[in-house]
């Protein structure tokens, strides 16, 4: 079968047999080096499995109020003292994505993983 891999899979991932070929399985990691800014697109990503863990810990800060600059240094692992723009920035946009796949990403995930069987 052809190998099908995503635009972006340079943010990891596994090959997994599936019924339609190689796909890849991405596996969220707190660890993974984050974007200056995350995906634009209106379908989901490997980028977007890939970093689910600090879409929820973005998301919760929200909620709690946490202030951004400590959110952008503890998640996001940029320091807002030496990078201020780009630290606010990186927080803005990866909150933004996070709420999307709030709103709508988590279903693309959900029907994703049940074609798959990993749901």
């Amino acid at each position: 079968p052809k190998a099908r891999y995503s635009s972006d899979s340079e943010y990891g991932g596994m090959p997994k047999i599936g019924r339609r070929g190689i796909t890849p399985m991405i596996r969220p990691s707190f660890d993974a080096p984050v974007a200056d800014e995350p995906p634009t697109s209106d379908r989901l990503t490997d980028y977007d499995r890939l970093h689910i863990i600090h879409y929820v810990i973005l998301l919760d800060a929200e909620r709690e109020n946490v202030p951004w600059d400590e959110v952008a240094r503890e998640a996001l692992q940029i320091d807002p003292k030496s990078e201020p723009a780009r630290a606010r920035r990186a927080y803005e946009t990866h909150l933004a994505r996070a709420k999307w796949m709030a709103n709508s990403g988590w279903r693309q995930m959900l029907r994703a993983g049940l074609s798959e069987g990993q749901v």
